[in-house]
């Protein structure tokens, strides 16, 4: 789990998936994605002032995209973007306002974002760090998941793969009934602090590098 710590406060920075966003129609897997990074910024008083650039480092893509996928979120009904006069800046600037709180979250270490997978994978893989907080493994079957995805049983046999062969996940008793799901301790029980003057916002590509880097050591131990 990553630890932000300052003078003032440690901050434990996870994601907050809420569970309604899995079953969105509409949206696309990277639309779900945004929102819970969204979602994650705006649960305490359901707004957040972060630019489109801050959404661009946190989950590597483009300008375009990015701006693309907020305007569906806005257009279906989950975010609304609001303007208003920023008396610092003297400037225009952007509000983000969450339009729905969630009853049921999912919640995961944000690490998930920065780590070199599909966006399917890591909507399937907070998912699973949900399911499998209280043991550390879960026997959940492939059709419950494509329930709970809302995505096709062949679509969660690909992202189960994906995190399998990049060693996130890891499978016992694979052709049985009674298959076990076991996610990597890396991503359970983890802890990365970040000295004082170091927020996590500012200093992202940084922060990116040392939790591969983390991540591919914890790998190597195994």
């Amino acid at each position: 789990m990553l630890l932000l710590t300052n003078q003032l406060e440690e901050v434990e920075l996870y994601i907050t998936a809420p569970l309604y966003i899995y079953k969105a129609e509409r949206l696309s897997l990277f639309d779900k994605l945004l929102f819970t990074s969204i979602y994650g910024l705006t649960k305490t008083n359901q707004t957040t002032v972060r630019p489109d650039v801050y959404f661009m480092e946190l989950l590597d893509k483009s300008d375009k995209t990015i701006a693309k996928s907020m305007k569906r979120l806005d257009d279906y009904g989950f975010i609304k973007r609001e303007t208003y006069f920023n008396r610092i800046t003297r400037k225009r600037s952007r509000k983000i306002r969450l339009v729905h709180k969630a009853r049921e979250v999912v919640h995961a270490p944000m690490e998930i974002y920065l780590h070199d997978l599909t966006d399917g994978a890591k909507m399937l893989l907070i998912q699973l760090v949900g399911l499998s907080k209280k043991d550390g493994y879960t026997f959940v079957r492939n059709d419950e998941l494509s329930e709970k995805m809302n995505i096709s049983v062949r679509q969660i046999t690909r992202y189960l793969k994906e995190l399998k062969d990049k060693e996130f996940i890891f499978l016992e008793d694979e052709q049985s009934q009674q298959r076990i799901i076991i996610v990597n301790d890396d991503l359970t029980d983890n802890s990365l602090t970040f000295e004082s003057g170091h927020p996590f916002a500012e200093n992202l590509l940084q922060t990116k590098e040392e939790i591969r880097m983390n991540f591919s050591y914890a790998i190597n131990e195994l």
